[in-house]
């Protein structure tokens, strides 16, 4: 399947996308549903709200700011 090369995935940040692959073996599930939302996603305010969550908490975040999640994505 291809998916946009504007998607969010190919936007985040290279730390953050090889620490979710790495991390996926894992948690399959919940950084399995993440990964499928940024590949089909060209927007961090269409994700979900369960996915933000995960992002922010699996970063070691805690700031759910419109400018930290949004500096997640520079990759561009």
């Amino acid at each position: 399947m291809r998916y946009d090369k504007n998607s969010l995935y190919y936007r985040l940040n290279e730390k953050h996308l090889n620490y979710l692959l790495s991390t996926e073996p894992s948690f399959p599930h919940t950084i399995g549903e993440v990964l499928s939302e940024l590949r089909t996603k060209t927007h961090w305010t269409k994700l979900t709200y369960e996915s933000i969550c995960t992002l922010v908490h699996m970063m070691g975040g805690y700031d759910y700011s419109p400018t930290a999640i949004d500096s997640m994505f520079n990759n561009k």
